[in-house]
């Protein structure tokens, strides 16, 4: 049995120590990777509804002005129609 150089063995715990600190750094910008895709995702889905919410806020204002002129146009109609009987 060869007896190993103590130098030697040092440069081997050294590249084992540095083989799981690389794995170990390699698992964590992993983890970090899927994490910012859950992020992105999920940040899509707010974009999303949030564009929802504002096109259905537009919706909801455009339908409340036309009901307003729908009225003010039907109460003018009427009030001609009604000079109009009058006139007969």
């Amino acid at each position: 049995m060869k007896h190993r150089d103590p130098n030697e063995l040092r440069w081997l715990a050294t590249l084992a120590g540095g083989g799981v600190a690389v794995l170990a750094v390699a698992g964590l910008l992993e983890t970090l990777r899927r994490s910012v895709v859950n992020v992105d995702e999920a940040v899509d889905r707010v974009w999303t509804a949030g564009k929802l919410v504002a096109q259905n806020t537009q919706a909801g204002h455009l339908l409340r002005q036309t009901t307003a002129r729908a009225a003010t146009l039907r109460d003018h109609l009427e009030s001609a129609n009604g000079a109009k009987e009058r006139a007969r």
